[in-house]
């Protein structure tokens, strides 16, 4: 649906409170419409922060102290290339 409302966005990143009390989950993937953008490899991405996934999609749990820095890190990594 978001690449439907902002079709010119070729990735998003979602984080989500996990039922486990003070950790996140980051998710990451490209956009159905418009993946021929972006050459980032998502699962290499996501191995760093010890999750896993492929080149369109992934994901990995953090504590939630982190939310704000690994965002952060994210953006400038998953923007690197384009």
């Amino acid at each position: 649906m978001i690449y439907a409302m902002y079709p010119h966005s070729d990735m998003s990143i979602t984080i989500t409170k996990n039922s486990t009390k003070g950790s996140v989950t980051f998710s990451c993937g490209k956009s159905i419409l418009n993946r021929g953008t972006s050459v980032v490899n998502i699962g290499e991405i996501m191995r760093r922060y010890n999750g896993g996934g492929h080149a369109d999609a992934g994901a990995f749990r953090v504590d939630e102290d982190f939310i704000n820095q690994i965002e952060e890190e994210l953006i400038n990594q998953l923007t690197e290339d384009v």
